[in-house]
């Protein structure tokens, strides 16, 4: 076969063909016959037509009804780049119901609630509903909040809003019943549900208890199952329908973590629970959310493990990247109305795990690297000396990348061998992260023609902490400190930040 062309796929649906989706596995067996077929007798016309035998992958996506011949080759490499149009969630005018103010996503004459979700967490996100048109708020917890925070009070104010705090056992099948009960004749319908409810037990599987793998599953299993019922919605008319039932789900789901077996159980439940309600033509979805930076658990009480989870693969996300998911989940999981949308349904989404070099070295690959479902995560070799996960992986291209990364593994480089070579490699990431063209790294740079001048500080550059957190990653890979999100924020330029990290290279060596 050409190396070009690696893979053979069907334009044809299954009911096109007359076969059934039981019969799968031979299906497949006779497309790749065909394709093979199709491969030997192109080894003997000279002159053929490649349209007739091949088909590009944005040339498979434009088709609907199937293509004109029932079986092609796709060739993977004729062309890798799509047209995709990506509207932000808050620009968009897009609306759940016809009545909503424009660009807006939330009933103003609903309740949302947010279970297990009172603190930092449920402030950002309280925040983020009140301006896509929430205006009554209820933040329940199995802990009752004795003071009412102060962000409560200025949300109420600027938004015009209602914010409650109540107390709520979610895995009491009655208690859950008698909340909504409560709630709908004190203050709206309940018009939205997010469960962020979780207890955290990690031990080793064998040496873990039945009580404790309970303990665990509680809240995310039992307390999903119980708004499940109670918010049934099956028989409500569609405007009494919730508009969104999600559940805050975990990274540890789905690339797994040690210790975790019985919180990875736990999610992938609640995954189940989203497919369920979707099959039902009803709201329902589940959130993969990986490591928050500056909010969450992890931020109040182990932030030591930011730095262990990152080598492990699982880079932290930004609130901001946190406020997408949870739009992306109101939009693929609101109910469907017809049949048809019902079997194109989308239950959850990921994010916080790493792309990774396929080709790295032996003890650089993680356990989830070597499952064929993270495929798509693999970055191509000339990517990864411009930020990829495996920045130190000998596979780097880029030539500066290259040159900083040879200066930081000799050990009798200097800080001032080290400090140039790191400020042309960190100018030319952060300009590809901008968007900005070719960077250098040189001071004498104008600044015109998409390039980045080296004593520049980021807040000139337009850096935010998206950015920021990208660039902490990279850094990460590139020299193996973990840089605080605030000192490259705060930094008075670039120069000035990588001397002082190359500075802190040098005097880390041999501890």
């Amino acid at each position: 076969m050409p190396p070009n062309y690696t893979c053979s796929t069907w334009g044809d649906s299954l009911d096109k063909m007359g076969q059934n989706f039981v019969e799968i596995n031979d299906f497949t067996i006779l497309a790749f016959r065909e394709a093979a077929r199709n491969v030997k007798v192109l080894a003997h016309e000279p002159s053929y037509d490649p349209s007739k035998y091949f088909i590009s992958v944005p040339e498979l996506l434009k088709l609907h009804g199937g293509s004109s011949r029932p079986w092609k080759i796709v060739d993977w490499r004729a062309e890798r780049t799509l047209e995709v149009k990506v509207q932000p969630h808050e620009a968009t005018t897009h609306t759940i119901h016809s009545g909503s103010a424009p660009a807006t996503r939330l009933r103003g004459d609903r309740t949302y609630v947010l279970i297990g979700i009172t603190r930092d967490m449920g402030q950002s996100l309280a925040t983020l509903f009140l301006k896509q048109g929430a205006r009554a708020i209820v933040l329940a917890s199995r802990s009752a909040v004795t003071v009412r925070p102060q962000w409560a009070e200025h949300a109420c104010s600027m938004y015009g809003a209602y914010i409650r705090f109540e107390v709520l056992d979610v895995t009491d099948l009655e208690a859950v019943k008698q909340f909504r009960a409560r709630i709908e004749q004190k203050i709206l319908p309940i018009g939205g549900i997010v469960n962020g409810a979780m207890v955290l037990d990690d031990k080793v599987f064998s040496e873990m208890k039945a009580e404790t793998f309970s303990r665990v599953m509680q809240p995310k299993a039992v307390g999903s199952k119980n708004l499940d019922i109670v918010f049934r919605d099956d028989d409500e008319d569609e405007d009494k329908k919730l508009d969104f039932f999600i559940m805050t789900s975990s990274f540890a789901a789905i690339g797994g973590h040690a210790g975790q077996s019985n919180y990875s159980a736990a999610n992938m439940y609640m995954n189940g629970i989203a497919a369920n309600r979707q099959r039902r033509g009803v709201a329902g979805f589940a959130l993969n959310i990986g490591v928050v930076y500056g909010l969450g658990f992890l931020h109040r009480e182990k932030e030591e493990l930011y730095a262990g989870l990152e080598r492990e693969g699982y880079p932290p996300i930004s609130e901001r990247d946190l406020h997408h998911m949870f739009l992306e989940a109101i939009a693929y999981g609101r109910l469907k109305s017809d049949e048809a949308a019902r079997k194109r349904y989308i239950i959850d989404l990921t994010a916080g795990l790493s792309r990774f070099n396929p080709h790295q070295a032996p003890e650089d690959v993680l356990h989830w690297h070597k499952d064929p479902r993270f495929s798509h995560y693999t970055i191509q070799e000339d990517e990864a000396g411009s930020g990829g996960p495996s920045g130190k992986d000998a596979g780097a291209t880029n030539s500066s990348t290259k040159q900083l990364l040879d200066a930081v593994n000799d050990e009798k480089a200097t800080a001032e061998a080290i400090g140039p070579k790191l400020v042309a490699a960190f100018s030319e990431r952060l300009a590809t992260l901008l968007h900005l063209g070719p960077a250098t790294g040189d001071n004498s740079s104008s600044g015109s023609g998409g390039h980045i001048r080296s004593d520049s500080n980021m807040i000139e550059l337009g850096v935010d902490s998206l950015v920021a957190v990208e660039m902490r990653t990279w850094l990460w890979r590139t020299t193996s400190l973990d840089v605080p999100v605030m000192k490259i924020l705060g930094a008075a330029s670039i120069d000035r930040l990588c001397m002082e990290i190359a500075g802190e290279i040098v005097s880390g060596r041999g501890q």
